[in-house]
């Protein structure tokens, strides 16, 4: 890594930040087995829960790397047949900030 990239740039590092704590990333799958399999056989994942919502009809399962169980991965995988082509697959990602309002904008600001 680039020194560069190591810190923050001034106009960044200058103004308070209030706390932030990334929570998940969330992927949309298709075949959960399948998705399963791959994030723990190849990847070493582990399962930390799965949730299903019937009413919402998805199913919800999260993972993380053994030791980091704070960072996870959240597979979601909707019961309606759906195709996860031109990056559909991706759904978002979580972070849990002390307020949304002003979090909001400071990346509006930013573009």
């Amino acid at each position: 890594m680039t020194p560069a990239l190591r810190r923050c740039p001034p106009a960044v590092a200058a103004k308070p930040r209030k706390c932030q704590h990334y929570l998940h990333t969330m992927v949309r799958v298709t075949d959960p087995p399948a998705s399963l399999a791959f994030c723990c056989n190849a990847l070493g994942l582990e399962l930390r829960r799965t949730c299903e919502n019937p009413a919402g009809r998805f199913t919800l399962t999260f993972l993380s790397a053994p030791g980091n169980e704070a960072a996870e991965i959240e597979l979601t995988h909707n019961w309606n047949p759906e195709t996860c082509t031109g990056g559909r697959n991706f759904g978002h990602i979580a972070c849990q900030v002390d307020d949304i309002c002003t979090a909001r904008e400071r990346r509006r600001a930013r573009g």
